[in-house]
């Protein structure tokens, strides 16, 4: 991931008349701040815990869309003067790029689909891991659905010409040929 930084406005849930100006710096590294001119919500002493479950946001950049959803947030440092020269930082937890998403009910998802690079191959009747064949992957709301399942196999073992027996289960290969002494022999 690249590093950037996206400014705009940012208010709290429900709150988007009191928004506030900022910007978002996300590094290379995924972690991400929000420096913000002004405060969210009350103003309170610079030693008071702050989280905010969610911040909404209209920027300038971003990945897909001006609109961002930050959670996750707690305030990290904080300056006061006059009301006009407050300043606050916050660490983020998780950006959502594309949406607002004002409510923990905009989380919830009504379908998903799931690709698992590689799986057919570890899906081998000789691994032990097998696909669940029935109901296609869907079952009743709010409960886990398996996806396949794993039976202890006997572990496959090969035997390595001039080496040690290997074992593929444990996915560890152990060779250790003789030393080529032919080439000493005509030497000699």
């Amino acid at each position: 991931m690249d590093a950037f930084e996206s400014s705009g406005r940012w208010w709290l849930s429900g709150n988007e008349k009191a928004s506030v100006g900022g910007t978002l710096k996300v590094s290379a590294g995924g972690g991400m701040s929000l420096s913000v001119i002004s405060h969210f919500g009350e103003l309170k002493n610079a030693l008071t815990e702050k989280l905010h479950p969610i911040i909404l946001g209209s920027v300038d950049k971003a990945p897909k869309g001006n609109e961002v959803t930050l959670t996750g947030s707690f305030r990290t440092g904080a300056t006061f003067g006059s009301l006009k020269d407050a300043r606050e930082s916050y660490h983020v937890d998780r950006a959502y790029f594309g949406a607002l998403l004002p409510d923990d009910k905009s989380f919830t998802f009504k379908s998903m689909r799931l690709r698992v690079g590689g799986l057919t191959e570890w899906i081998h009747k000789l691994s032990g891991f097998e696909k669940k064949m029935g109901g296609g992957g869907v079952g009743p709301l709010g409960e886990t659905v398996s996806l396949g399942y794993y039976t202890r196999r006997e572990p496959v073992r090969a035997k390595i010409p001039g080496g040690e027996r290997s074992s593929w289960a444990s996915a560890s290969v152990q060779a250790s040929p003789e030393p080529d002494t032919s080439s000493r022999r005509r030497g000699r």
